[in-house]
């Protein structure tokens, strides 16, 4: 019973945001097809930004 009340509950947070600044480097990498970017964030939406810069 409480397993069905903590997925309820889990179900009811909003989903979050994962912002990605990648360098040269590693954006190739498709980082949210990984099955551990995956598996782990499903209620996470990714972004890939290319600087910080554009924050402001």
């Amino acid at each position: 019973m409480n397993s069905s009340s903590s997925s309820s509950s889990s179900n009811s947070r909003p989903s979050q945001n994962l912002l990605l600044f990648l360098d040269n480097h590693l954006h190739i990498f498709p980082w949210e097809q990984l099955h551990c970017m995956t598996s782990l964030f499903r209620r996470i939406v990714v972004y890939r930004l290319p600087s910080v810069l554009l924050l402001d």
